[in-house]
């Protein structure tokens, strides 16, 4: 401790600390009236109206018009972990999805992104991907990712997709991968 905890965690604890801070709240213990901890909270994300100026106008409605009208929905930059994560649960589950990509990282549609679910953070790093399921905001892929602590259990994805209306007819098709001939031979 006299040190300033200048260790190899001290150093990790207090880097990840100024890239991550903690907003914090008085928690309120109701049973015994005294307040006893403090509470990470994630603060709301800005009115859209404060995020619509990243875009233009019509590109706004038109990510509107996808979230109200496709059952499922995913926004994301491929070839990222938290995106990956939610196209490998929605394809497990045949369920079939939207998916606008892009792949600049100074890409406007990213920064509106950023902008509407600022809370999106991931071991210090802003995530890659939005999922909505019956126009309804999940989180980012990683939501959907059951290794994860706080991803959807099967049964309320199931439910989710049930009541949005998805379609469950969309399959991997890995056909591609490998010549036809070859491809026979497996089967």
């Amino acid at each position: 401790a006299s040190s300033g905890f200048a260790s190899g965690m001290g150093l990790i604890f207090r880097a990840a600390a100024a890239i991550t801070p903690l907003r914090a709240k008085l928690v309120n213990n109701a049973a015994n009236g005294a307040t006893n901890a403090f509470a990470a909270t994630s603060p709301p994300p800005p009115a859209a109206s404060a995020c619509d100026s990243i875009l233009p106008a019509s590109r706004v409605s038109e990510i509107n018009a996808l979230i109200a009208n496709k059952p499922v929905v995913m926004f994301g930059m491929p070839h990222m972990r938290c995106t990956m994560a939610a196209a490998e649960r929605l394809e497990r589950a045949n369920a079939c999805f939207h998916w606008e990509q892009w792949t600049d990282a100074a890409d406007p549609i990213w920064t509106y992104f950023q902008c509407l679910h600022p809370h999106e953070i991931v071991g210090g790093m802003q995530m890659h991907s939005y999922v909505y399921i019956g126009g309804e905001y999940i989180g980012n892929g990683f939501k959907l990712d059951p290794r994860r602590n706080g991803a959807l259990s099967d049964g309320l994805l199931s439910s989710k997709l049930a009541a949005a209306k998805a379609e469950f007819t969309c399959h991997k098709d890995c056909s591609s991968l490998a010549p036809k001939h070859d491809l026979e031979q497996l089967e």
